[in-house]
């Protein structure tokens, strides 16, 4: 009879009274590389522990983290997820080891490569709508866990942190995750919602990253991609958990907030970070998108609400896995760009319009009955900083477009009173400045070098958002 992590007692007897065969047959069955719902994957995994203790080391945690995650697609595939789940765990606990094992830049870059690669294929199985809730709950953790390695990874390349102290960190975040694990898996068995587990070890995991990433932006812009794109997956898996309306807010302010941090580190940095428009425009797709698709929902729903509950957190998922793929494809028309040694500021430009595009029409909609003053915010926001960017002066006429065609409309069905008319009256005073600025360029008055300097001096934000 197999135990759980498929050992048969048949194994144990081989390698306890051969004495040559002994040490061989399991390492060979290794070489083999059966699967864990072969009768022989006992003797693979007794094979693996004589080979790593002769020849242990950080490429071999790499090696067998990338055998644990075949293994597990496999067992996904063949629908058998639930019963392997904890192949997921020991995916993380190689990751960390090999982390651990990071003593020079060579081994730094291998463990981040690794963690990365993996990381991705586990987001892949967690997209799976037919993931057993067990193995739900094993990917989400060993997901967290691996991106909260990423980040101490980032913070010891980017000099924010020893790499003395990583032992130790990872350390710490193992007891962490053991507990909320622990109790998650409790949940479980008592046939609870594992949601709110997952919501909290998710939040936890991107609110701890995005207190770090702008040191690590500073430092090596080159290499914070992959940990803003983490955190941002943590946020959409945090959402995408949550069960009432006070915890959907509150991954939406945590939204709205990177999307803001973000923004200040691009108007910081001396040169463009190319991948930072489109994750900003991204959470402005994905905050629009759940305001748009929630109802409410109490904060203990009765039993009748729960099925519908999980519909529309199923619904926003697909709608999330949707964004990110049409994402995905800017990103990668943004580096082929790159690549070609072509400009890519027509692309940002553009997803600063879009942004703008998709917060007024979500402001049109809601014009009656603004359900937060959140897209408001997020809308004149960015429209200041388009504007307070314009260094040339074919841009006046952009901005001064955006102004008068995409913003000023919104007064033909704006109540008196409403909130939105604060924007209306922001834009009409902005768009005489810009046209004021536009007759001092043309007249020679304003030389164009100091278009910007004037747009900072003459245009104020939004007072409401000062």
């Amino acid at each position: 009879m197999l135990g759980e992590h498929g050992f048969a007692a048949v194994a144990v007897v081989i390698v306890l009274v051969s004495v040559g065969a002994g040490m061989a047959t399991p390492v060979i069955v290794d070489s083999i590389d059966v699967n864990p719902d072969s009768p022989l994957y006992g003797l693979e995994r007794i094979g693996e522990r004589i080979r790593e203790s002769f020849a242990g080391g950080q490429q071999m945690d790499i090696s067998l983290a990338k055998e644990r995650t075949a293994e597990l697609e496999l067992m996904v595939r063949r629908q058998k997820a639930e019963r392997y789940a904890w192949l997921a765990d020991e995916i993380a606990e190689r990751l960390e080891k090999a982390t651990e094992r990071t003593a020079e830049n060579v081994g730094l870059v291998r463990a981040m490569e690794a963690v990365q690669t993996h990381t991705r294929r586990l987001e892949t199985l967690l997209e799976n709508e037919n993931l057993p809730e067990k193995a739900r709950l094993a990917v989400s953790f060993a997901l967290c866990r691996s991106s909260a390695v990423m980040g101490v990874l980032s913070e010891v390349q980017a000099r924010v942190e020893a790499r003395e102290r990583i032992r130790e960190r990872i350390r710490e975040m193992r007891e962490e995750f053991a507990d909320l694990k622990k109790e998650a898996e409790e949940n479980l068995r008592m046939n609870l919602p594992i949601e709110p587990a997952l919501h909290r070890v998710h939040m936890m995991v991107a609110t701890r990253l995005m207190a770090r990433i702008e040191n690590i932006i500073v430092v090596k812009p080159e290499n914070a991609e992959n940990l803003a794109e983490l955190i941002q997956r943590r946020l959409e898996e945090a959402l995408a958990n949550c069960t009432d309306n006070q915890l959907i807010e509150e991954v939406l302010e945590k939204l709205a907030e990177y999307r803001e941090k973000l923004e200040n580190i691009r108007e910081n940095m001396p040169e463009i970070l190319p991948w930072i428009p489109p994750i900003c425009n991204r959470i402005v797709i994905v905050i629009v998108v759940v305001e748009n698709k929630v109802v409410n929902i109490p904060q203990v729903p009765p039993i009748e609400m729960r099925e519908n509950i999980k519909e529309t957190l199923r619904q926003i998922r697909e709608e999330i896995r949707e964004i990110r793929q049409e994402f995905k494809q800017i990103r990668e028309e943004i580096r082929e760009r790159l690549r070609q040694g072509e400009n890519i500021q027509e692309i940002i430009d553009n997803l600063d319009l879009s942004t703008v595009e998709v917060l007024i029409k979500n402001l049109q909609m809601q014009v009656e009955n603004l359900r937060s003053m959140r897209s408001l915010d997020m809308a004149s926001e960015h429209v200041y900083r388009i504007v307070r960017r314009v260094n040339k002066p074919e841009q006046l006429e952009r901005v001064r477009n955006l102004l008068e065609h995409k913003i000023l409309p919104l007064k033909e069905n704006v109540p008196a009173g409403a909130p939105v008319e604060n924007l209306i009256e922001w834009t009409e005073n902005c768009l005489q400045s810009i046209n004021q600025i536009q007759q001092g360029v043309e007249a020679g008055e304003i030389p164009p070098q100091q278009i910007q300097s004037t747009i900072v001096d003459m245009i104020k934000p939004p007072h409401w958002r000062r």
